[in-house]
């Protein structure tokens, strides 16, 4: 896995989703250390070169926002 040769100072990979039959896509979400949040699995709706998710709800003082990355090929 190429992320793994990848890492930033203060954040932590939360959710990703990487090809395990093509090279070259997929998506990563780096989430600063000090924000709580929690992973949301969308990998079901995940297909390789079709569309790919990573999702994350992050957990601030009194409210809650989620964040979705996706990757679509329309083409």
């Amino acid at each position: 896995m190429e992320l793994s040769h990848v890492s930033l100072e203060n954040y932590t990979i939360r959710a990703q989703f990487c090809r395990s039959l093509y090279t070259k896509g997929g998506v990563v979400m780096y989430i600063l250390n000090n924000i709580n949040c929690t992973i949301i699995d969308l990998s079901k709706y995940c297909k390789e070169k079709d569309i790919e998710i990573g999702a994350v709800k992050l957990n601030l003082n009194a409210s809650a926002v989620s964040i979705i990355t996706v990757y679509n090929n329309c083409i």
